[in-house]
């Protein structure tokens, strides 16, 4: 049977307090205004167990749990319940943030995580996701889809302005937002009050090119046919010895993130070992740990920048030395960079760099990460959630794409990779013995942890 997800209801959920004294226009950042005007999203996971089936008073109080505590969050979030002014602000008139129920015709949620199917996922957040819908004058700059299953699951999904806040600002305000709704929680959830001051410390532009917004930017490499997604997942084991076989390489203190990145660059290109072409590896960077002082995770908006390194097709490099040119890309995002944007210099530059490889017929393999957000701590008052996904680079789909890993958290501190690749790239890829001597190709979000999902 195709599940099916329907709409239930629809409303506006205000602020709790509306303030007379927060700014009535929210101004928006010069790193804001790179993004491109989408929506972007978190979905979040949660089983039940036996008990809180038997719980129905548990079951029909949740909804009024998470309505009235999100009313709470965005008393300090105050621009997610505005709605979009133009290109620049945002007009925060309090109207609030739009609020679905749905329910599934799927009787578990666990059946569906058991083989989930990947192309179902965007029927639990708001439809602008699966129309990939540019924002305009007029709309909402945040929406939220709760969808419920008849055994009593749930998943909570969250769509922002993509103009407005980055993945940390995203993860923060769902833990705000979570915090709110389980102050009896037994581990500590924190509340973290908001900083809107991006846009003194970046100053927008007017008359901002149209040509330097990032989509733009990277869909110079995109190109048509048919896309395929997978997910491979690297658990804690795989990634300690990814990790030690870097460090006997002579990689110093070696990330999670950088060797599977680094393994996934080097499949990807065995896999592309046809063309011989040229490959620029892209990979953002969160700026906010890269700036003296540090940027706090409580400045609302865009602070993530693109790190570039460039492999040439006569260049034969092992996984090491593609790990070295990766971090040594990532290390030159530092705070005279931070600088230099702020003084409006380094934008066009990378504009003209990566246009440059575009131009000189580069193929790219890009990598995203949402890695130590903390979503898998998020309990608004039944436990953790068993999965977090964000579908990264559906939007690609639909206008062409280009190679793609996007990287997440697992339950036990391992990473999952989804990748988007050319059909018969993906066919060579997930047979890579080597590969697959770290990964999992699509297993079940259930098996990934002998945890309880309550925990």
């Amino acid at each position: 049977m195709t599940m099916e997800v329907k709409i239930v209801s629809r409303e506006c959920i205000k602020p709790s307090s509306p303030s007379p004294h927060h700014p009535k226009t929210h101004k928006m950042s010069l790193l804001d205004q790179f993004n491109s005007p989408i929506y972007f999203h978190a979905i979040l996971y949660y089983p039940v167990n036996q008990d809180t089936v038997l719980n129905l008073d548990f079951i029909s109080n949740r909804s009024h749990v998470l309505k009235q505590s999100l009313s709470d969050a965005i008393n300090l979030y105050y621009p997610l319940a505005g709605k979009i002014k133009d290109d620049l602000s945002i007009d925060c008139n309090d109207e609030g943030v739009c609020y679905i129920v749905a329910e599934s015709n799927s009787t578990s949620l666990s059946d569906y995580l058991s083989q989930p199917d990947l192309t179902h996922i965007t029927k639990f957040v708001p439809d602008v996701i699966a129309e990939n819908k540019v924002i305009t004058s007029g709309d909402h700059v945040a929406m939220i889809q709760e969808s419920r299953f008849a055994c009593g699951g749930i998943t909570v999904g969250v769509v922002i302005s993509h103009t407005v806040f980055d993945g940390t600002s995203m993860s923060v305000f769902i833990r705000t937002w979570a915090a709110m709704a389980n102050r009896s929680s037994d581990h500590q959830q924190i509340v973290i009050n908001p900083n809107f001051d991006a846009a003194i410390s970046f100053p927008p532009v007017d008359a901002f090119p149209k040509e330097a917004l990032l989509p733009p930017i990277l869909g110079q490499f995109f190109r048509q046919g048919k896309c395929a997604l997978r997910r491979l997942v690297f658990d804690a084991s795989a990634i300690a010895r990814l990790k030690a076989m870097a460090t006997s390489s002579g990689v110093k203190n070696p990330s999670r993130v950088e060797v599977v990145s680094a393994l996934l660059c080097e499949s990807t290109m065995k896999a592309k070992a046809g063309i011989r072409r040229s490959i620029l590896i892209t990979h953002p960077v969160n700026m906010r740990r890269r700036t003296v002082p540090a940027i706090s995770e409580s400045v609302v908006g865009n602070f993530v920048w693109l790190a570039a390194a460039a492999v040439l097709a006569d260049e034969d490099l092992g996984r090491s030395s593609l790990l070295g040119k990766m971090r040594e890309a990532i290390l030159k995002i530092d705070s005279d960079l931070v600088k230099s944007l702020q003084e409006g210099e380094s934008l066009l530059k990378l504009v003209n760099e990566i246009g440059g490889a575009a131009a000189a017929g580069f193929e790219a393999v890009m990598f995203g990460s949402w890695c130590n957000f903390g979503l898998y701590k998020v309990d608004f008052g039944w436990g953790h959630p068993w999965w977090v996904t964000n579908l990264p680079g559906y939007e690609f789909t639909k206008s062409g794409f280009t190679s793609m890993h996007f990287l997440t958290d697992t339950r036990d501190n391992g990473i999952e990779a989804w990748a988007y690749m050319d059909e018969e790239e993906m066919s060579v890829l997930e047979k890579d013995k080597e590969l697959l001597d770290f990964a999992s190709v699509d297993p079940s979000p259930l098996s990934l942890s002998n945890s309880d999902p309550h925990p």
